[in-house]
């Protein structure tokens, strides 16, 4: 029951934050130096920084990154999964966000509402770069 739900809150953070496919490879492992910029009682997780070209460009900040701890970017790939498999009778040359909407009509629609969300300590956007 709570893979269904971690599966939905992926499905979830991936329509709110992102605008293409993500891959393993698309986690850049935190740098030591930008561990600061955390709490510190959250410093002893493994966190990764998304790639900053899979974001969707109007909801990020100049300068901020998407990061996740460890837990969150497995939710995040089993989530592409899911989307990718649930939405294989569409056409190969559809693109992911596509696939992100279609699968969107059959998540409930709790994970997509519009009420305040309650705040998730596995994912965050933050600033890396103090502004010039």
């Amino acid at each position: 029951m709570f893979g269904v739900l971690e599966v939905g809150r992926g499905i979830q953070v991936l329509y709110e934050y992102v605008k293409a496919e993500i891959l393993e490879s698309d986690f850049f492992a935190l740098q030591p130096k930008d561990y600061q910029r955390l709490e510190e009682s959250e410093r002893d997780q493994k966190w990764y920084m998304l790639n900053p070209e899979k974001l969707n460009k109007n909801y990020i900040e100049e300068k901020a990154a998407f990061l996740v701890n460890e837990r969150e970017k497995y939710i995040l790939l089993r989530a592409v999964h899911f989307i990718n498999t649930s939405t294989a009778e569409m056409p190969v040359e559809s693109s992911f966000l596509e696939r992100l909407l279609y699968t969107k009509k059959f998540v409930p629609s709790c994970f997509f509402s519009s009420k305040p969300k309650t705040t998730n300590n596995d994912s965050r956007i933050i600033q890396l770069h103090d502004k010039v």
